[in-house]
């Protein structure tokens, strides 16, 4: 199967919109091996909170740039992509943010997450892959027969 198949637009984590995707982030945010795997694999969208969003995206960038995560929050909160992209208000409200997924990593552990959402993802995938069959037999179903 050479095709790559993607995860369909709209999905979420499989994490209630609350507590555990603060968890996933803060641990995201605090844990280089963890993103350094992740970072490929997880998408901003499918986080419930715009700001969960931002920051996710924000992280991201940084990597793009530097080639290595933040090795801080505050060098998060000093990088360029970080002070660009928001204005003082908004930068306050992501570090606001930011305290409340610390708080969170200290609620749910790693590992129990890890297990969640190797299990959401590896479904999601199982699904993109399922729909992408049906498509490709649809097709060749409505093509015309070249015994014809």
């Amino acid at each position: 199967m050479g095709d790559k198949v993607e995860i369909a637009a709209g999905e979420t984590l499989p994490f209630d919109t609350g507590r555990k995707q603060d968890a996933l982030l803060g641990h995201l945010v605090k844990n280089e091996p963890f993103f350094l795997l992740a970072k490929d694999k997880i998408r901003s969208e499918w986080f419930a909170d715009p700001w969960s969003q931002k920051i996710w995206e924000t992280k991201l960038a940084f990597f793009k740039r530097v080639g290595r995560p933040p090795v801080s929050v505050t060098e998060f909160q000093d990088c360029e992509e970080f002070l660009a992209r928001f204005d003082p208000p908004e930068r306050n409200r992501i570090r606001a943010r930011m305290v409340e997924c610390e708080v969170a990593v200290g609620e749910y552990g790693l590992d129990s997450l890890r297990q969640e959402l190797t299990s959401w993802f590896r479904s999601r995938v199982f699904k993109a892959w399922i729909e992408h069959a049906a498509a490709q037999y649809n097709k060749a179903m409505s093509a015309p027969d070249p015994r014809s």
